[in-house]
């Protein structure tokens, strides 16, 4: 039954899509994509985005399943072979707490993206990409 299960309680009942209320309160500020946090995400998605038409998309055709490997707890390297002998690599912090600087490998290639700046510590939750040419 809407709007009621009886172990947890009672649901919130969802809103009339067709409701003015709800449209009013779905319409997109366009506005706010000016103003952080918005603008910072607009330009990281902007960027990423610019990175795959520029970088990526040329040699997707004929690209093969990539390689992965987790060369310690929290962290995944992934290589992908793409058209023209080409290697898109792919190293990933996906852990809460950073790690030394060490475990950063090196990647092969030209520099497509990468969300930290080199330190002595690699931040938590980041990811370098380089593209690697034959």
């Amino acid at each position: 039954r809407l709007g009621h299960r009886s172990d947890e309680g009672p649901y919130d009942i969802p809103p009339d899509p067709n409701a003015q209320p709800t449209f009013a309160r779905s319409k997109l500020d366009w506005r706010e994509r000016e103003r952080e946090p918005h603008a910072g995400w607009l330009a990281l998605y902007t960027r990423l985005l610019r990175c795959r038409r520029e970088w990526l998309l040329p040699s997707l055709q004929g690209a093969q399943s990539g390689c992965c490997s987790l060369p310690e707890p929290g962290t995944l390297r992934i290589t992908w072979a793409l058209s023209g002998g080409r290697r898109w690599h792919l190293l990933a912090r996906l852990a809460p707490h950073a790690a030394a600087a060490a475990a950063q490998a090196e990647l092969p290639g030209t520099s497509v993206y990468r969300s930290h700046d080199a330190a002595t510590q690699w931040p938590a939750w980041s990811v370098q990409v380089t593209i690697e040419e034959p």
